[in-house]
């Protein structure tokens, strides 16, 4: 996923450029932060130049997005059942900000998002409207399978669900491990739970 789509047309792109600088960046995200590089440090530390990046990214948060982000989580595969659907869509999301990159990058992203409102909108278009339509689903095949409440909000309960696990990761610095999961998850299906009637 490149959440930068403003290459010029010309030769063919160099891709083993584009693989040093995201190797680059998630070492000098764990060893300085967010905060602590920038343009010119990911091209020495890449063995490029600042002008190869920018003809591929305009800025370092998305760079930064495209090193967290590159691999996207699959579409959770219609099981039957509530309960197994979410505990893979929810530990597919630990597992992607478990890792020590996503937590260095998370807040100075955060910061670069709120004060850039077209970075956010590209970034909520490319990455963020996709996880939460991933989770939406699971949620919207349990609503007809009638195991959920019908007036079930949808939207809050995936947005719980990823506020829980960026929250214990990226702020309590705590990893999101399967016990954790299992929690949120049980949380989840215990305030969808449809009543008998």
């Amino acid at each position: 996923m490149n959440m930068d789509d403003g290459q010029a047309a010309g030769r063919p792109r160099d891709g083993s450029i584009d693989i040093a600088v995201i190797e680059a960046t998630r070492s000098l995200l764990v060893e300085r932060g967010y905060a602590g590089f920038g343009m010119g440090m990911i091209a020495s530390r890449a063995g490029t130049t600042r002008q190869a990046i920018y003809r591929r990214w305009a800025n370092k948060a998305l760079v930064v997005l495209d090193t967290v982000f590159a691999e996207t989580t699959a579409d959770i595969p219609d099981i039957g059942e509530l309960r197994t659907e979410l505990e893979m869509a929810t530990g597919a999301l630990a597992k992607q900000f478990n890792d020590p990159v996503a937590r260095s990058a998370v807040g100075g992203l955060l910061a670069d998002l709120s004060a850039d409102p077209d970075l956010h909108a590209r970034v909520r278009a490319g990455l963020l409207e996709a996880e939460h339509a991933r989770v939406r689903a699971v949620l919207e095949r349990a609503a007809v399978r009638e195991e959920i409440n019908r007036d079930t909000d949808l939207g809050a309960v995936v947005e719980a669900i990823g506020g829980a696990i960026v929250y214990r990761t990226c702020f309590m610095g705590e990893e999101a491990d399967g016990a954790f999961v299992e929690a949120v998850v049980d949380l989840a299906v215990k305030g969808t739970r449809k009543e008998p009637e």
